[in-house]
């Protein structure tokens, strides 16, 4: 992160809207003080604030669970080499036609291996799925 970068003595805390698993993964990633959601009461961000101040972390429990952060994917242990390249060219930007007709496949065998890759991934989109599988493909 930048901002330790510059100021390596400075603490931060991450005030978000958003509760999603990835995001979860990138700010335990991030190594940051404190985390809290902007669904919870203000009260736990003054809590937040006055524990980092004492040189505490604090992540309130919308952060707190990180079993639910889905840091430990093994799915690229799991995945063929198919579905490895269907990947590999999803992160790229194709579309499942494009995919299609440079793998000499279906249109339907490719959404078959992108719904698999989702499901493995446990994403719900291909914009979620693209950073989950950052690291699984070279």
């Amino acid at each position: 992160m930048r901002l330790l970068q510059t100021a390596p003595g400075c603490k931060v805390l991450v005030y978000t809207m958003h509760e999603e698993p990835w995001i979860k993964a990138r700010i335990n990633s991030l190594d940051v003080d404190g985390a809290v959601s902007k669904s919870e009461p203000l009260t736990q961000l003054r809590r937040a604030v006055l524990a980092i101040m004492d040189g505490e972390k604090y992540f309130s429990e919308v952060f707190a669970r990180r079993s639910e952060w889905n840091t430990d994917c093994e799915t690229g242990k799991d995945m063929s080499e198919r579905e490895r390249e269907v990947l590999r060219l999803i992160c790229s930007g194709c579309t499942s036609e494009e995919i299609a007709r440079g793998m000499h496949l279906s249109v339907n065998t490719v959404l078959t291996y992108r719904k698999r890759l989702l499901d493995k991934f446990d994403a719900t989109n291909t914009a979620q799925l693209t950073f989950l599988a950052k690291g699984f493909i070279n």
